[in-house]
């Protein structure tokens, strides 16, 4: 029934929070007040536990970004590729070869030697354009 709760409360969290907004301090009360209104319905819950659910809310969003942002490197890199992929659809940029949008991001050539998977059955080599 615990972990149940706290998938829940996390589930709830991820998906009406921004993983772009910088700390749980700048999520707008409105916001917050959903997130709890959504859990207090879903849980039968009375206001006494308003503020321990938030807490947790903060808590587990924290935990779902730093998962996906760990450091401000790896921030720094995933906000490049969206950019680089803003010029792709836009059509101001088309990747070619290892001229592709992680080796952008990343700011520097792929090495030769390496093997990236494309999907399940493809694989870009080192060696080829593709």
């Amino acid at each position: 029934m615990r972990r149940d709760f706290r998938t829940y409360v996390g589930s709830v969290v991820r998906f009406q929070v921004d993983i772009n907004v910088e700390s749980w301090d700048v999520v707008n009360d409105g916001l917050k007040y959903a997130i709890w209104d959504d859990i207090k319905n879903r849980w039968k819950l009375d206001d006494s536990h308003k503020k321990n659910v938030l807490e947790r809310a903060g808590k587990q969003w924290r935990d779902f970004k730093g998962y996906y942002f760990p450091n401000e490197k790896t921030k720094v890199v995933f906000e490049k590729m969206g950019e680089l992929q803003n010029q792709v659809s836009d059509g101001s940029w088309t990747p070619q070869g290892h001229d592709d949008i992680l080796s952008r991001a990343l700011g520097r050539k792929e090495h030769g030697g390496r093997a990236r998977g494309n999907a399940y059955d493809q694989v870009c080599h080192g060696s080829q354009n593709g």
